[in-house]
């Protein structure tokens, strides 16, 4: 069948809806999951002749904090893990396309372009960088086309409580206030439904190897992110800062998407307020 897309990680919070957009565009995408097993050993070779056209690789470790206890399971998963599903693509003939992430470190200069210097500065961070040397060695020495996707802050329904916005999220819906460790952070938020619509746009992509920055171009810092969840949640509890500083911190992060953009006609239909209220609208809808 043409237009056929493994999807790793494909159960997910990025992947669940991905391949309900992707079926909606007219492809095939097929998920694969954590049930199916560690993606650093997997053996590919159950999909070797279900003549796979793209694999999108989501699958990986991706909770900053944890990567700071147990950095070892987080360079075998999310490395091996990108290269074992490399070396399915140079088997097949595949495209591939890898989600990148904070890559880019403690910035110099706002906005960040993707020829900015990339400096990770904590352990995800850098088994995201080796994931992306791992695909340009393998675009380079194997001709294997590659693209690159680095999203910023991802946000939506479906997230784990353990991120920022979805614990920001119960805490104004279910507890007496809101206590959070640092109130001064901004990051650029993108949400999921323009991040599945921008991934798939990126099929198009006839370039052999390239590399692409996600985001709003806007920065909002956490207070602001919980002064817009309160007014979406018709809440006004009190904010407890515990001003802590997390290892590494980076205070200010905004995304040049303009390369992106201009390739694919491509930008967010949602700010972050509207963002927040597609949240809220879905969760009245579904009495959650």
């Amino acid at each position: 069948m043409a237009n056929r897309v493994l999807i790793t990680g494909g159960t997910g919070f990025v992947g669940r809806p991905l391949i309900e957009k992707l079926r909606i565009e007219g492809f095939d995408p097929i998920a694969l999951g954590s049930s199916d097993g560690d993606i650093a050993t997997l053996d590919f070779q159950k999909f070797k002749h279900e003549r796979i056209e793209r694999v999108v690789h989501l699958a990986g470790r991706t909770f900053i904090p944890e990567s700071w206890q147990n950095p070892l399971e987080f360079y075998r998963t999310n490395i091996l893990g990108t290269a074992n599903v490399a070396e399915f693509c140079r088997h097949v003939g595949a495209s591939l396309t890898y989600i990148s992430a904070y890559v880019y470190g403690s910035p110099s200069t706002l906005p960040l372009k993707e020829d900015d210097p990339v400096n990770p500065n904590n352990p995800y961070a850098y088994t995201k960088l080796l994931g992306e040397e791992v695909c340009l060695q393998y675009a380079d020495l194997f001709a294997v086309p590659v693209t690159i996707l680095r999203p910023f802050n991802i946000y939506g329904m479906g997230q784990s409580n353990s991120f920022l916005i979805p614990k920001i999220i119960h805490q104004v819906l279910h507890e007496e206030r809101i206590e959070l460790e640092n109130l001064n952070p901004c990051r650029d938020y993108i949400y999921i439904s323009d991040l599945v619509e921008a991934v798939t746009l990126s099929f198009r992509d006839q370039n052999k190897c390239a590399t692409y920055n996600l985001g709003s171009g806007v920065s909002i810092s956490v207070a602001e992110v919980v002064d817009i969840i309160q007014k979406a949640a018709g809440t006004n509890k009190p904010v407890i800062s515990k001003n802590i500083v997390r290892d590494n911190e980076i205070m200010d992060v905004i995304a040049d998407a303009s390369k992106f953009t201009e390739m694919f006609n491509w930008r967010p239909k949602f700010d972050f307020a509207s963002g927040i209220e597609n949240i809220f609208s879905f969760r009245r809808k579904n009495d959650l």
